[in-house]
Parts: C-alpha cells; sequence; structure tokens
C-alpha cells in the first residue's frame, strides 16, 4: 500500500476513535450536572422542533423509539424536557424544552457557533480549489464507507 494512503487512512481511524470516545464521555453542564452527547442531540433536536414526538425522533435519529423513550425519560426527571399528551391524539406525547432546557439548547448553539468560527476561520488560507477537493474527498470516502 502507498505509504501517504496508509498515513490518511490511519489519520482518518484516529479521527473517528476520537469521535467515539467523545461521544462516550459525559459532558459538564454549568450547574454541575452531567450530560451526554446524544442527550444533548435529543435536546438541539427538540429545541429546534418544538412539540415533536418520540416517533419523529427515532426516525431523525435512526434509533429505536425504546431508546429516545429512555432519553427522554431522564430528561423530563432532571426538568429538561417537558412531556405533553397531544389534544388530537392521546397516545401522543409532544416535547418541548423547560427553562433549564432552553438554556442547554442555547450553550450548545452558541458552542456550534464558536466551532464552526474557528473552522471558517481555519479554512480561509485554503482557495476554493483545494476546498472542493476536500469535500470531493471527504464524500468519496464516506461513500465507500457506505459499501462497506
Amino acid at each position: 500500500m502507498n505509504p501517504n494512503i496508509a498515513e490518511i487512512l490511519n489519520i482518518s481511524e484516529n479521527v473517528i476513535s476520537e469521535i467515539v470516545a467523545r461521544d462516550k464521555r459525559p459532558l459538564q453542564l454549568p450547574d454541575g450536572s452531567k450530560i451526554y452527547r446524544f442527550e444533548l442531540h435529543v435536546i438541539d433536536l427538540v429545541g429546534k422542533n418544538k412539540g415533536i414526538t418520540i416517533n419523529e425522533l427515532a426516525k431523525i435519529l435512526k434509533v429505536t423509539k425504546g431508546a429516545v423513550s429512555q432519553v427522554i425519560t431522564k430528561l423530563a426527571k432532571g426538568a429538561v424536557v417537558e412531556k405533553i399528551k397531544s389534544s388530537g391524539n392521546k397516545k401522543n406525547v409532544n416535547l418541548f424544552l423547560t427553562p433549564k432546557g432552553e438554556d442547554i439548547f442555547s450553550g450548545h448553539r452558541q458552542f456550534h457557533t464558536n466551532i464552526n468560527n474557528k473552522i471558517d476561520n481555519y479554512f480561509k488560507k485554503y482557495s476554493e480549489r483545494e476546498i472542493d477537493l476536500i469535500k470531493s474527498v471527504l464524500n468519496e470516502i464516506r461513500n465507500l464507507l457506505l459499501q462497506v
């Protein structure tokens, strides 16, 4: 194998491993409580889609309804998410953020804004052609991984 390709594969594996490891570590919130990234993704989706249902969340996240239900139960116990029965269908529960949930949602949005600005500033040193090449390579790698 070409040594440069082997190095690219090694770097890619390290990036993926770091992302997986990071997702398993809880984050510390300003109030001292801890939250996992999956829970944060759920909060983010509820914040962006007020009134979303557990079924809709499961479809978006590509996980089981039971997995989402467990997270929602935990977030509701922590006063982060509020479950309100749908007026049209008593089986459906609509999800909304509490004030604590809104604070977490807002902090998460600010975190992404800061990171995105840093990444944007970093990539300013590259030409449009180089950026297009990076996008193309990443898309091709994604497509190859989807075939495995």
